[in-house]
């Protein structure tokens, strides 16, 4: 295919010996430019290479493709037009739909689907399915980025590769998974890595990656749970000039015909003129996305968005966050229990604090109306939560809170229902955020059905627990 028509050639070489870089095959294919390592290190050396010259001579993206013909390059317009459409990271994957794996060794399949990407999944929030492969690219920003230093000597055999898998979306950059085909040819396998050693050398890369021992020296500070003042807000903030932020009040909603009309009416009624309410709707099968369609023609601060199917109230807050404007989100449920009252603490509490939480177990909270039960079921669990994972948050289940999303990135969610409460929470204080609580008076629903099934929740809550305490073991998220 004609790549020379979407992108310039670059060749990195290693160092090779066997004529395969003559100049003359070269420029008869299109080939741009031959840059050689000479000095030492391996693959993350010679991609540093590449990154620089590409930085220096003003490219705004970078493509980056093994050059051992296993992969096939049918896919990189796409990776050209991902892009120029605003992703920052794309890697590729031969285990999703549309992807293609032939000849994949069975040790090496089974270390990246049931080790390398599970991990890296686990650490970075995003849910990778193939993280070894050099197939990927690289928006100019992200390579800048201080947060990032891709340039540092640490990066010398196959860092880089776990290493931007991990830290990309961990500060909030836009990343995908496009499919493409990787073919391994018959007989031996062609790679730099082999044998016990190799295969356990990449391994502790990869553990280090999770860990964070890679992460630049962090510029910014910032404090846990109660101790101190949040980090720096930048010039604006020093200067006194501080710009009001966005605020969107961000409800999922899944088959509430009963109570949804009054609660877009109720929370309009107290939303400020220049906050906005966005509805999740997912997959309702009653009448709920009709009542909001027609509520939202007549509200101009009213969103709704829809799911085709319902996926889950973690894939409904996914959904939101990537939506809604960077500023503050405050999250509530449609049924009309939590009280449009607090939504104001929750918003000024921002000012002071990373997230603040709507608690039923600080002082003045509780419960009304809710079966005893419930309330013995959750307090337990958030009392066997705050042990487990040391922490002095009082309501790590509760679904009425207010994040800054200029400063928590929260849109890339693994559990799917209830559980994605817990999850966030866990992942804002592992990583240090300052979470404050206000009381919470929770009431019973309204009208209509609770969707909330206790047995069905032992599992995936389980599950949820079990991942964050590998984290926590790991010390991920710091």
């Amino acid at each position: 295919m004609a790549i020379p028509a979407v992108a310039d050639i670059v060749i990195v070489d290693g160092g090779s010996t066997d004529g395969s870089l003559e100049t003359e095959k070269l420029t008869r294919r299109g080939v741009r430019g031959l840059l050689v390592k000479t000095g030492p290190g391996r693959l993350s050396a010679q991609l540093r290479c590449a990154y620089a010259f590409a930085l220096d001579q003003g490219y705004e993206g970078i493509v980056t493709i093994d050059g051992n013909d296993k992969d096939d390059p049918e896919a990189i317009p796409r990776f050209v037009a991902a892009l120029e459409e605003g992703v920052d990271f794309v890697q590729a994957s031969r285990f999703i739909e549309g992807g293609v794996a032939e000849g994949t060794p069975r040790s090496r399949d089974i270390a990246i689907r049931w080790i390398h990407a599970p991990l890296l999944r686990l650490a970075s929030g995003y849910p990778w399915t193939d993280t070894t492969q050099g197939f990927r690219a690289y928006s100019r920003r992200l390579l800048l980025d201080p947060r990032v230093q891709p340039f540092r000597d640490v990066f010398a055999t196959y860092e880089l590769l776990a290493y931007m898998s991990y830290r990309a979306p961990r500060i909030g950059y836009r990343c995908v998974e496009l499919p493409t085909t990787r073919r391994y040819p018959p007989g031996e396998t062609p790679t730099k890595i082999s044998g016990v050693k190799g295969n356990l050398s990449v391994l502790a890369i990869l553990v280090r990656t999770a860990r964070g021992r890679f992460d630049p020296p962090s510029t910014t500070p910032t404090t846990r749970h109660g101790e101190g003042i949040r980090g720096q807000a930048g010039p604006e903030a020093a200067s006194g000039r501080v710009q009001p932020r966005p605020v969107t009040l961000l409800a999922p909603a899944y088959n509430e015909e009963a109570v949804i009309e009054d609660f877009v009416k109720q929370a309009t009624a107290t939303l400020q003129p220049d906050w906005r309410l966005m509805v999740v709707d997912d997959g309702s099968e009653d009448r709920t996305a009709q009542i909001l369609r027609e509520l939202e023609k007549g509200e101009p601060r009213l969103q709704v968005v829809s799911h085709d199917g319902n996926q889950g109230l973690g894939a409904a807050l996914a959904t939101g966050f990537r939506t809604a404007p960077k500023g503050i989100v405050v999250t509530m449920d449609a049924d009309l229990s939590h009280p449009f009252g607090l939504i104001g603490d929750l918003v000024e509490g921002c000012a002071r604090s990373d997230a603040v939480f709507a608690s039923r177990y600080v002082s003045g909270g509780g419960m009304e109306g809710v079966p005893r039960f419930r309330v013995v079921i959750s307090q337990v669990a958030n009392g066997l939560m705050r042990v487990l994972f040391g922490t002095r948050v009082r309501d790590l289940t509760t679904g009425f809170r207010a994040y800054g999303t200029d400063v928590v990135a929260l849109d890339r969610i693994e559990a799917k229902r209830f559980d994605a409460q817990l999850e966030i929470s866990i992942r804002l204080i592992a990583a240090g955020r300052d979470i404050a609580e206000v009381p919470l008076i929770l009431k019973t629903r309204q009208a209509g059905e609770s969707k909330m099934s206790y047995l069905r929740l032992v599992k995936p809550y389980s599950r949820t627990v079990l991942r964050m305490l590998i984290l926590r073991w790991l010390g991920i998220g710091r």
